[in-house]
């Protein structure tokens, strides 16, 4: 499963479904404890899901952050304020 499927499957489970932050969090634990799926990025997805749980950012800026960082990135900006308050994420003045 690519990264941006499995940002798009939390996409789906909060805009259609209206499902809360902690049913996404378990079914998106629950695709990275199965065997037969593999998930890309898996690390970096399982970090951004740490994230997620902790936060009020979406997990898919928990993810870009994560994906920044592997890249070497110091700092990711971004409009949201829920995901400037993660580490290594700054605001950017609109």
């Amino acid at each position: 499963m690519s990264a941006g499927v499995l940002c798009e499957l939390t996409w789906v489970l909060t805009s259609a479904y209206e499902a809360a932050g902690e049913e996404v969090a378990r079914t998106v634990d629950q695709v990275l404890r199965t065997r037969q799926l593999q998930v890309e990025r898996r690390d970096q997805v399982r970090a951004a899901l740490a994230q997620y749980k902790s936060s009020k950012a979406d997990l898919a800026d928990c993810l870009i952050g994560q994906l920044c960082l592997e890249a070497g990135s110091d700092e990711t900006v971004t409009f949201d304020q829920d995901a400037a308050r993660l580490r290594g994420w700054r605001e950017l003045d609109g």
